[in-house]
């Protein structure tokens, strides 16, 4: 049984206190954890004693703190900053991790955060835009990423200011954004492609799929994540409110096995009505799985997926990606075929899943005049981006228009052959 000690007046001394005799004082004997040597606080009494005690703890306390933050890296604040991001989706985690995991973790990721200054900041820019070609706007993820690291820190009370202030500005002048926009189809592309496919025995199985792509915009993971219930034959809509990303490792690097998460944002849970070729193209797709018996793949607790393969697993981006390769390849390497003797596009530009979302944006721009409605039915957060491809299409009706007030202009004061000679000048410009 632990001996408890008392005072002369009958006070328990806790572990450390002690009484002197020979002076009447009052001792507290302890370690200093920096130095490792046995240090004492002296008192006329008990309470001023504890006083003191409680001082020297909290001291010591503010110390152990201030070194242990002196010693903390940004790899720390990353790994406790994506613990506490309650909100973030599967996919942003995963997409986060990877893009710190590949550029910052073992580099400026190791630096203690107390050393990373401003220049460290502008360095670490520099090097990766030398070493990978990265364009601003990649480059601008990595800044982002690093500033909310910084803020996090600051929220926590560490002694940092944040480093990235003002960076964004500096090498926005600097570093160039973009190899170039992406193109949409045009109309005689997007026709012919579809025209291909529908005649072609080889690809005609993914027709229903690309022509929902052209004709919804949905964006990879929401198509290949959707199921029979998610599509309402009768009302004709698509309700979007989950998505199937490929899981991530812990090194960032993607797996081949697929994972339901919540879209990346609330814009992102939406309802889109259906086409009558889209509701065509659901209505053959039932038929088809219908007759074909294939085991139930399950993804995470859900089953019947509309987008499957042969093998019965849920279709991924390579899949469909390798195969647009091979239509394209096929359609513009066999340019003598009677087809495509007829077709109003002898070349067909390279094709993934997202020029497709970005057709359908463009085909919604060239009809619609509300912006928001087409922010809605695109699921973008952002307006800004709704507007990049809203104005780039508006310019281009607008040169349009021009060109054939020009020819009717031509035609009334010139005659008609004037009018189609000033059109087809134009156009050889």
């Amino acid at each position: 049984m632990k001996q408890v000690r008392l005072d002369p007046k009958g006070n328990i001394l806790e572990r450390g206190e002690y009484y002197r005799d020979y002076d009447g004082r009052y001792v507290y004997n302890y370690k200093n954890p920096f130095n490792g040597k046995r240090e004492s606080l002296y008192a006329v009494s008990l309470d001023s004693l504890r006083d003191k005690e409680k001082e020297i703890r909290e001291e010591l306390q503010n110390s152990i703190e201030k070194y242990r933050n002196r010693n903390i890296t940004l790899n720390d604040i990353f790994e406790d900053y994506v613990a506490s991001r309650i909100s973030w989706s599967k996919g942003t985690e995963a997409n986060n991790v990877s893009m710190y995991n590949r550029h910052i973790k073992y580099s400026i990721g190791r630096l203690k955060i107390i050393n990373i200054k401003k220049d460290t900041v502008r360095r670490f820019l520099k090097n990766v835009h030398n070493e990978t070609g990265m364009y601003f706007s990649t480059l601008a993820g990595l800044l982002g990423l690093i500033s909310n690291l910084f803020e996090y820190a600051i929220d926590m009370d560490f002694p940092v200011k944040n480093p990235c202030d003002g960076i964004y500005s500096e090498f926005s002048n600097k570093i160039p954004h973009n190899k170039g926009c992406r193109k949409a189809l045009t109309r005689d592309q997007e026709k012919a492609f579809l025209n291909f496919i529908s005649n072609n025995s080889e690809f005609a199985t993914w027709e229903p799929m690309f022509v929902i792509f052209l004709h919804t915009g949905l964006r990879l993971g929401e198509l290949i994540g959707l199921r029979w219930c998610d599509v309402d034959m009768m009302h004709r809509t698509i309700n979007i409110n989950h998505i199937l990303v490929r899981e991530r490792t812990r090194t960032g690097e993607k797996s081949q096995r697929l994972i339901v998460s919540t879209p990346k944002t609330n814009a992102g849970i939406r309802m889109i009505p259906m086409t009558e070729s889209v509701y065509s193209a659901f209505r053959n797709l039932k038929e088809r799985n219908n007759n074909i018996s294939k085991p139930q793949v399950n993804v995470d607790g859900m089953t019947d997926f509309i987008f499957i393969n042969r093998m019965g697993n849920v279709y991924n981006g390579d899949e469909i990606n390798n195969a647009l390769k091979r239509i394209i390849k096929k359609y513009n390497n066999h340019g003598t075929s009677n087809y495509l003797k007829n077709a109003d596009v002898e070349y067909l530009p390279d094709i993934s899943v997202h020029v497709f979302r970005h057709t359908f944006c463009t085909r919604l721009c060239e009809i619609e005049h509300n912006v928001r409605v087409i922010q809605d039915i695109m699921g973008h957060t952002n307006i800004r981006t709704t507007l990049e491809i809203y104005n780039t299409v508006n310019t281009e009706c607008k040169s349009t228009a021009m060109e054939k007030f020009e020819d009717v202009m031509s035609e009334m004061f010139y005659g008609e052959e004037n009018g189609r000679d000033s059109s087809e000048r134009k156009r050889e410009n």
